[in-house]
């Protein structure tokens, strides 16, 4: 038990100085100075500290996405259930708000997503947060 609370002490620490180097990266330090302040060995310990941690954000926030999406879907469920009478009834409102339910769906899931061109970055993702892109981080 004792090595077991050990390890999980040691995964919370770097938790932490994963964090303190991205907080100090989004505040414009270099990874030498990250290094120097947080403990890391060198510049790019503290390079992949900063990407493992956003990482590990992203991960999270795809979660966190993911259960939001269902949730919504859910609700256009029940508006559809609720309006499917008056939409086999051919009511014109009805079919309306229908087709506005079905559109929001389709934009919730992406399927509706245009064909973008990419002109800046050569084709790789590029993520920004509050301005700040985390892939120059």
């Amino acid at each position: 038990m004792p090595n077991k609370e050990l390890a999980s002490g040691r995964r919370i620490q770097a938790a932490q100085r994963e964090l303190e180097a991205i907080q100090l990266r989004l505040a414009g330090a270099t990874f030498a100075q990250i290094a120097e302040k947080v403990g890391y060995r060198g510049p790019q310990g503290a390079q992949s500290a900063v990407k493992r941690g956003l990482a590990r954000i992203r991960g999270k926030a795809e979660e966190i996405a993911e259960v939001l999406r269902g949730v919504e879907d859910s609700r256009y469920d029940r508006i559809l259930r609720a309006i499917d009478p008056q939409v086999r009834q051919g009511h014109l409102g009805a079919v309306d708000r229908a087709l506005r339910v079905s559109k929001a769906r389709r934009e919730l899931w992406g399927l509706d997503a245009p064909t973008k061109t990419d002109v800046t970055s050569g084709g790789q993702t590029i993520h920004v947060i509050g301005g700040v892109n985390l892939d120059e981080l």
